[in-house]
């Protein structure tokens, strides 16, 4: 809930101050696995993993703006990271909520067809994790709960950050306008425990999001 209301405080400023602003909501489907020295386990074959994405939005768009503005999101997202061999597959699941930010740039001012490229940083706290293991010979699938923090006994790191590179655009329908979107996200940060030094794995994820992007106001 904190994380929540820290996420409207930074936007709040941005929709007072916009001479036009626009909101929405979207929803989406993830394929995402780490990068990194030793990401993948000796052994194992590293394979994404498949998750989901919902959220929403708010975009600031001055007058003056023809082909720019500004977009910050607070979305719960899943990650993860799969691996396999001969004997057992097993699979890490994270559960995050993110901020991203954007800069975008809107390639064409259509009436219905609006294409826009964008970019920019993205902050995420991890809210849950999960472990699971199936042993291919007898059937048998172990899951466990990660622990999240930054001591040596956690399983996982409780932040991560990155940058987003996407391409998207609205399609209006007259009172409502649909968006989609397609992102390319890479970590920055080392979300591997503690008790293994030598191993940094960053997240990395492909999303494809659609939504409703709602009537602007100025």
């Amino acid at each position: 809930m904190r994380s929540l209301i820290v996420v409207w405080l930074v936007m709040l400023p941005m929709l007072v101050c916009a001479q036009r602003w626009q909101y929405g909501a979207y929803l989406g489907y993830a394929l995402s696995n780490t990068h990194g020295q030793d990401a993948t386990l000796p052994g194992f074959t590293q394979r994404p993993v498949s998750g989901f994405a919902v959220g929403g939005f708010a975009r600031y768009r001055a007058a003056k703006w023809r082909v720019f503005s500004l977009q910050a999101d607070a979305r719960y997202l899943q990650k993860g990271v799969g691996f396999d061999n001969d004997v057992e597959e097993a699979s890490i699941r994270l559960h995050y909520l993110e901020v991203p930010f954007y800069g975008m740039l809107h390639v064409r001012r259509g009436k219905v067809f609006q294409p826009r490229l964008y970019a920019g940083p993205w902050f995420a706290a991890a809210l849950a994790g999960t472990r699971q293991r199936k042993d291919k010979t007898t059937g048998t699938t172990e899951t466990a709960a990660l622990k999240i923090g930054t001591q040596p006994t956690h399983d996982m790191s409780p932040w991560d950050a990155g940058i987003s590179l996407g391409i998207g655009a609205d399609v209006e329908t007259g009172k409502l306008c649909l968006t989609f979107d397609f992102q390319y996200q890479v970590g920055w940060l080392n979300i591997s425990p503690a008790q293994y030094p030598s191993i940094h794995s960053q997240n990395q994820s492909l999303a494809l999001l659609v939504g409703l992007r709602f009537p602007s106001r100025k």
